[in-house]
């Protein structure tokens, strides 16, 4: 049974807890306090009516660093493709406009 309400469609709901921390609480605690939160709503919480999306500082950080490292080989790529292509483009330039010595 469903309660009559005048509410048609809601698409987002945020919800932000924030909580004062003791000095009698690690950092580290912290962390694995945080990462337990989102790892409850990614694997054990269902529902078909709501999707949940946590954000806390530790989860941002560890998603920031896992796909900084993922562009990784493209950073390591371009680099090379960049290098070579100055090299290449530098020693057809000396060597038209007669620069390029073996003494420089």
């Amino acid at each position: 049974n469903q309660l009559p309400n005048n509410i048609r469609e809601i698409a987002l709901i945020v919800l932000q807890f924030r909580a004062e921390i003791g000095s009698e609480v690690k950092l580290p605690d912290m962390k694995e306090y945080e990462r337990s939160i989102v790892e409850y709503f990614q694997k054990d919480f269902k529902s078909d009516l709501i999707s949940v999306n946590v954000l806390t500082d530790s989860f941002i950080t560890s998603e920031i660093v896992r796909s900084g490292l993922t562009l990784l080989p493209f950073l390591v790529i371009g680099f090379v493709i960049m290098a070579t292509f100055s090299s290449i483009t530098f020693s057809i330039s000396a060597t038209a406009l007669k620069q390029m010595n073996i003494h420089k």
